[in-house]
């Protein structure tokens, strides 16, 4: 397949570089500030303001590419992050710093319409799919970014001490990443919104009003109040952990980076690999509570750490612990929503994530600063144990997917429904799975077993709505025999209940 022809490809490549620019910074910026004098207040001011400022303008850059469509507006946020990035690079004061990560969040508001160019380019049946690769394209930034980073640094170090060398040549090469994003994104990014798909359109509501009416609502006003929680401790630790290290074991800019690469690591494995093996198993509200726990666990590790392997096991139950959670979270506030809500909620969960990404960081330094490098992390234990007590008194009202039954992909039917069948004169497909037999149940029907199944109805129907009729002796076979030819595609298959021993009423049958 040709990249122009995936653009579901192209804006994950798209989002995915942006990223990677992004967290190059993370870890960067505390650094950096504190080289130029700032004290831990200060940080923590310059960790939330790109933050606010995305909070601030995604609507706008919403509403904008309403009216003009996404490929101008991703291109214009690409060009703006690499402008704010080079202006990092060279900067020589706190205000500089702050400027330009106030630059960088205002064109970094472009995940709203990287979100509303899949919703363009998918149907219903695949959108989720597509949204799940913006949240991949986040965690493999948070892993590449910071790595990328940390080698940087050392090159820049090579070269010299004074801005954009030193540390802050990290920043000159997420300019350039970005750069190269914006010109890739220039050659292979076509525009999704069709004058169509313009005037269908609605006129959205108000972010302020939207908040207002879920906060309220049960269960999903506690569940997203946790997302702001799990978020603001995270944001806490994001801010302060770069000091902490450098504090307590005098750690560079180069090993501060791989350890937000370890964490991000451990996050996208759990969220990637561990959360689909668990969560069909246990389903939300017990990974929920897991997942805060693990995460408490973890920053109550880091404030206690005095040795380095005490760090890094604190930070693992960290990750694996948000990796739970973050999924966990989200899904019940989307199962306990109605269907026409579904973008709207999950909308206000983000508003309530880039709150916690801006109050978090402006806690976690003005606390460093003021009572010392331990407490951050101890508050932020302290505030996920609260979350744990409101997660414990709703519970009950949780949706739990794993106790949702599925409906059959199949229609099971009784005995005078298959007699009306059979004597219809209407095309159907008979597979007669009674293994004691050996000459077919009826006329109609063809001998088969579970291990040749699917390939006879492969030769034997043309369509995918062929109407297929499945009996065997007890019912059992025939279930089982059903799922498989339905997982095939097919959306007529038909099984009898209780299987022939239960033709009973009607001569032809017995």
């Amino acid at each position: 397949m040709k990249l122009r022809s995936s653009p579901i490809l192209v804006v994950f490549l798209i989002v995915f570089i942006d990223l990677v620019g992004f967290g190059i910074i993370i870890p960067l910026g505390p650094y950096y500030a504190t080289n130029i004098g700032a004290t831990p207040t200060q940080v923590g001011i310059l960790m939330a303001i790109y933050s606010l400022m995305q909070f601030l303008f995604s609507p706008f850059w919403g509403k904008l590419s309403d009216k003009v469509g996404r490929r101008p507006i991703l291109l214009m946020s690409l060009l703006g992050s690499s402008i704010s990035y080079l202006f990092f690079a060279f900067s020589t004061t706190f205000w500089m710093l702050l400027a330009a990560r106030a630059f960088a969040g205002f064109f970094g508001a472009n995940i709203s319409t990287a979100m509303a160019y899949i919703a363009d380019v998918t149907d219903e049946k695949n959108r989720s799919k597509g949204m799940g690769l913006i949240g991949a394209a986040f965690g493999l930034g948070f892993i590449m970014g910071p790595a990328i980073g940390g080698l940087l640094s050392e090159v820049g170090m090579r070269l010299g001490d004074e801005p954009p060398f030193g540390i802050g040549f990290s920043a000159l090469g997420a300019s350039v990443i970005c750069f190269v994003n914006f010109l890739f994104a220039i050659k292979v990014l076509k525009e999704s919104l069709t004058d169509e798909k313009k005037q269908k359109i609605q006129k959205r509501e108000s972010r302020i009003a939207l908040m207002k009416r879920f906060l309220f609502a049960k269960p999903q006003g506690v569940l997203l109040f946790l997302g702001f929680v799990s978020t603001f401790a995270f944001a806490h630790m994001e801010s302060t952990l770069a000091l902490f290290v450098k504090d307590s074991w005098d750690w560079g800019f180069t090993k501060a980076s791989f350890a937000f690469a370890y964490v991000g690591i451990v996050s996208v494995f759990t969220q990637g690999f561990l959360i689909r093996r668990l969560m069909p198993k246990y389903g939300e509200p017990p990974l929920m509570f897991v997942g805060l726990t693990l995460t408490a666990m973890g920053m109550l590790g880091i404030s206690l750490s005095t040795e380095v392997w005490m760090l890094g096991l604190a930070v693992t139950l960290m990750g694996l612990g948000m990796g739970m959670f973050n999924p966990s979270n989200l899904g019940g506030i989307s199962l306990s929503s109605p269907s026409a809500d579904q973008g709207k909620v999950l909308g206000v969960a983000q508003s309530f994530s880039a709150l916690g990404r801006i109050l978090g960081p402006l806690s976690g330094g003005f606390v460093y600063g003021h009572l010392g490098m331990r407490y951050p992390f101890l508050l932020a234990a302290a505030v996920l144990v609260i979350g744990f007590f409101l997660l414990l008194r709703i519970r009950k009202t949780i949706p739990n997917s794993t106790l949702i039954k599925k409906p059959l992909a199949f229609t099971k039917i009784g005995e005078y429904q298959f007699a009306n069948l059979i004597s219809n004169p209407i095309q159907f497909l008979m597979l007669d799975l009674r293994a004691e037999n050996k000459s077919p149940f009826i006329r109609k029907s063809q001998l088969v077993t579970l291990e040749n199944i699917k390939d006879i109805v492969n030769q034997s129907t043309t369509s995918k709505d062929q109407a297929i009729v499945i009996v065997c002796n007890d019912g059992d076979v025939s279930l089982k025999a059903a799922e498989m030819i339905s997982s095939l595609g097919f959306i007529n298959v038909v099984v009898l209940d209780g299987g022939t021993k239960n033709l009973t009423s009607h001569p032809s049958f017995s």
